[in-house]
């Protein structure tokens, strides 16, 4: 894979990402990598393989029931994407992400394989309504500061259920009456209206990218349209910050990224023996 000379984000970026706990970098993926990806991803939607979360077990409103015959076989995630293929690799360990990650959070990075590390899929007539969260919420490190990696795979707005986000909200205390018994921010609650009156929707193009905080607030609505949206995820920590042991983020091993990170045509294989599992390589 070509690797591209890395671009580091500027001062004001990296203000903004302090002050909105979210950066948006727009055209960092390059058009080949993008077009492996979605490869991947449409074989994986005409052949699902395991481990797979299904829009209907969650719940959430608008999302399929069940009982549903067609339904309840729609995937939301594919998880375990590290290791669904080459292409989903080179990006997760690409330079021209970590340099932007080493400069938000440092020299050490590892990258959770227990959280996230999906390609997500909204369907256009099965997809639901993501309230208003936090990632932290059901996370357990010693610290709160994760930096999830958002890639857009196809285009991305309020039509077909795009991100949006809460600018700020990373800093603000969040008292426990404020959210729902699933950690959602409660809409109807007085006190979350000058916070909910902050919302945005961050339309994306294919390549797009938002490095976002685990700390910020972000949702999404269902997908109206009639073309499924597909994205992909990764999160990342300061290799110091370790997860809480017994906890489902300690539930899988880290990958570790050191600063000096090359990419290899082996490096699927590397990580498939570094994490001590035989998953599915897809080309």
């Amino acid at each position: 894979m070509p690797l591209s000379v890395s671009k580091p984000l500027s001062l004001k970026e990296l203000q903004d990402f302090d002050r909105d706990g979210f950066i948006v970098v727009r055209q960092l993926a390059q058009l080949e990598l993008l077009h492996r990806i979605n490869q991947v991803t449409d074989n994986l939607l005409q052949n699902p393989i395991l481990p797979i979360e299904y829009e209907a077990e969650l719940g959430y409103p608008g999302a399929p029931e069940l009982r549903d015959e067609i339904g309840s076989k729609i995937p939301r995630r594919f998880l375990n994407a590290l290791c669904r293929g080459q292409s989903l690799y080179d990006w997760a360990t690409h330079p021209d992400v970590l340099s932007r990650l080493h400069q938000l959070i440092g020299k050490s990075i590892s990258l959770s394989l227990a959280h996230h590390n999906s390609i997500m899929s909204k369907h256009p007539d099965f997809s639901s309504d993501t309230g208003w969260h936090r990632d932290i919420r059901y996370w357990s490190f010693n610290s709160t500061d994760l930096i999830t990696v958002f890639l857009a795979l196809t285009p991305s707005n309020t039509e077909n259920g795009g991100l949006r986000f809460l600018p700020r909200s990373h800093k603000d205390i969040i008292e426990d009456h404020q959210l729902d018994n699933k950690s959602f921010l409660k809409t109807d609650l007085p006190v979350n209206q000058a916070l909910l009156d902050r919302a945005i929707t961050i339309d994306l193009e294919p390549g797009d990218t938002i490095f976002f905080h685990s700390l910020t607030f972000h949702g999404a609505p269902r997908n109206r349209t009639r073309q499924e949206r597909r994205s992909l995820l990764f999160t990342y920590h300061d290799s110091q910050n370790l997860p809480t042991a017994g906890t489902r983020s300690a539930s899988m091993p880290e990958l570790h990224l050191p600063e000096s990170t090359v990419q290899s045509s082996n490096t699927i294989a590397k990580t498939q023996s570094t994490i001590g599992q035989d998953l599915p390589i897809l080309h």
